[in-house]
């Protein structure tokens, strides 16, 4: 186990992916934008299901 010492960390050092306590609260996503982010993908995967299975079916006739 010698690659274990690697990834120990003490209390004192700091993380590269702990949040900044003095940048603004802006730059997370707001609910309207996850909103329309999900929407934007169920779009477009509903779409591209529909346009699949639309091919599908003009094979089979």
């Amino acid at each position: 186990m010698k690659f274990l010492p690697k990834f120990v960390r003490t209390t004192d050092e700091s993380s590269e992916n702990s949040v900044d306590r003095n940048e603004p609260a802006d730059r997370s996503k707001t609910r309207r934008t996850k909103s329309l982010q999900g929407a934007t993908i169920f779009v477009v995967m509903f779409v591209t299901l529909w346009w699949l299975l639309s091919r599908g079916e003009e094979s089979t006739e």
